[in-house]
């Protein structure tokens, strides 16, 4: 069986992963009806981002991530960034998990409680991690078309009632506003590429790692803009009054009496983006941990006992550090502040620390023998 993931199923893998939660909340920030300026500024801003994963695969053969933070590195220091990044993904996962329990909860399972619906998510991300990467980059690929229909479906079955009036004014936000919605955008979701960077090991090695990149993240970019500027133009300035404004948005398309409540196939498609943001979350935990406890990781199903455990945590920590709304908002306000370490300064860090001992494994290496002059026997 081929356990290779190529670059299409890669680049799947990444737009699901990016669109995950934001689809949900509308990635809404303080720059208001500008929020989808505030996109694409981010996306220009990652690139740089992505050229520094792309050189850190690249440093070592095999494209391991955390092998070659370790090698970079060194071993307590890479040990402390993998764990670092270990704990950054279990508290991402944990804020995930919470959202899109809440949303089914709110949205159509009123009766149903938070954590069995949390169980059962986190309970088919353990059968799919356990099947390895590769698997999750297939139901990725799967997927993908699925949500791609979905957005432009809506976006064109809600152009009656859209107002183009209310993308104006731009950039009525002004620069701090502008500068904050930026920041919040390319630390979530555009900076969480680093949770995708640990599935490049399973990739096929003839793909080359900065396009599939650049790729993924301009396709999750067009998926956002295309929801955002949707749910503005539908919603208006209401749009902040919404916990969840894509799903509002979508709730009043109907064409007649015949075709109507499409919304509810919009939130199966939206808790897929989930459920594959979560098990990319949970796959580079594991593979961090690995890491940090110098485990082998060689197979696609080395990580497999280690996924159970980290689920659990992951289930505690979504229930009890997220277990209000108020929690929930005080912890993410936290969140760029934890992410600036994790997403910008370990990965240069790292890439610079792989540069120089690459350097200076160049020039320590062993020098050209001299070549030895003939020396002549002394007459007798």
């Amino acid at each position: 069986m081929k356990q290779k993931i190529n670059g299409k199923q890669m680049t799947a893998t990444i737009v699901m992963f990016l669109t995950g939660s934001s689809l949900i909340t509308g990635a809404y920030t303080a720059a208001g009806r500008d929020t989808w300026l505030c996109g694409i500024f981010a996306f220009f801003l990652v690139i740089p981002m992505m050229l520094v994963h792309s050189a850190i695969l690249n440093l070592y053969p095999g494209r391991n991530y955390y092998a070659n933070i370790l090698t970079a590195c060194g071993k307590w220091a890479g040990r402390a960034a993998a764990l670092y990044l270990f704990l950054c993904s279990m508290f991402l996962v944990s804020l995930v998990l919470r959202d899109f329990c809440e949303f089914i909860h709110i949205v159509n399972m009123v009766e149903t409680p938070v954590p069995v619906i949390a169980a059962c998510i986190l309970g088919v991300a353990i059968y799919l991690l356990k099947k390895g990467a590769y698997v999750l980059a297939r139901v990725s690929r799967f997927a993908l078309p699925f949500l791609l229909i979905s957005i432009a479906l809506t976006c064109v079955l809600a152009i009656k009632d859209m107002e183009f009036s209310n993308l104006l004014p731009i950039l009525q936000a002004g620069p701090e506003k502008l500068a904050e919605g930026t920041a919040m955008i390319f630390f979530l979701p555009m900076g969480e590429i680093t949770a995708c960077s640990s599935l490049f090991k399973w990739m096929d090695p003839k793909e080359k790692v900065f396009p599939v990149f650049f790729r993924g993240v301009l396709g999750a970019l067009l998926f956002l803009l295309a929801a955002n500027l949707r749910n503005l133009l539908v919603l208006g300035n209401s749009i902040a009054a919404f916990l969840y404004p894509s799903y509002e948005a979508v709730s009043v398309v109907a064409i007649g009496q015949f075709f109507t409540r499409i919304e509810v196939l919009i939130g199966i498609n939206l808790m897929l983006a989930g459920f594959i943001k979560c098990c990319v979350l949970l796959h580079n935990a594991c593979e961090a941990l690995g890491a940090v406890f110098n485990l082998d990781g060689s197979t696609p199903r080395s990580r497999a006992p280690l996924v159970a455990p980290c689920a659990l945590l992951v289930f505690t920590g979504s229930m009890v550090i997220f277990a209000t709304s108020e929690e929930r908002a005080a912890w993410t306000n936290y969140t760029p502040l934890a992410s600036v370490l994790g997403q910008v300064l370990i990965p240069v860090a790292v890439l610079a620390a792989g540069k120089i001992r690459a350097r200076r494994k160049g020039r320590g290496g062993p020098k050209p023998a001299r070549p030895s002059r003939a020396r002549t026997a002394p007459q007798p």
